[in-house]
């Protein structure tokens, strides 16, 4: 679906286009994904990170994590350990594609492209770690390692399991709340409005 985007202020049809694209999430699995990535690229200076993109179609993708900025130790780029389930890179299709596209952070925002991988979860779990980029900058060495597919249990599965929960509360009395004798005030020594006391009554009756 493409929207014009409205402006009071800008002639019809100047202000651009939005883009909507839908994406059905299939099933309920909570396989989680855990890698870690580096890289080898020619040139080591400055910033670099990358985003990873989920497959839309075969022209669209969707970003779904980035990661911090790192410069590269000893000639090599590498990046915090990942964890993401599976079904937010590829549903439940472990051969669709992923993309893993490498940029050099730029002040300006405009990044620059450094190159890009695809490659699906059935490569990963077959063991298939290594990576060559195409794309702008082409041949430079991706890597995923410790690479670990299990199950991410729900909060109530913890539960279950005989999980127990103690439930601790600081509360911040700083001038910045105000007056306690304001009725505007965090403190507000009024037991029924206080919102403090709201919020941990909320959390304490679920906890």
């Amino acid at each position: 679906m493409i929207k014009d985007l409205e402006c009071n202020d800008r002639a019809a049809g100047a202000s651009g286009k939005i883009h909507i694209t839908g994406d059905e999430k299939e099933g309920r699995n909570n396989e989680e994904a855990n890698f870690r990535i580096t890289a080898n690229f020619s040139d080591t200076s400055g910033y670099n990170f990358f985003l990873i993109h989920k497959s839309i179609s075969n022209t669209t993708w969707k970003p779904v994590y980035k990661s911090e900025i790192q410069t590269a130790i000893h000639g090599k780029f590498s990046w915090n350990h990942v964890s993401i389930l599976t079904s937010e890179l590829c549903n439940e299709d472990p051969e669709r594609e992923i993309r893993v596209e490498f940029f050099k952070s730029q002040k300006s925002g405009k990044h620059k492209n450094i190159g890009f991988i695809t490659c699906n979860i059935a490569q990963l779990k077959e063991g298939t770690y290594n990576y060559m980029t195409i794309g702008k900058v082409k041949n430079q060495q991706v890597t995923f390692s410790n690479v670990v597919f299990h199950k991410r249990y729900s909060f109530l599965e913890y539960i279950f399991g005989g999980c127990e929960i103690q439930l601790t509360c600081a509360i911040d009395f700083t001038l910045s709340n105000g007056n306690p004798a304001d009725k505007d005030s965090l403190h507000y020594l009024d037991m029924k409005k206080n919102e403090y006391l709201s919020a941990i009554k909320s959390v304490g009756n679920i906890l």
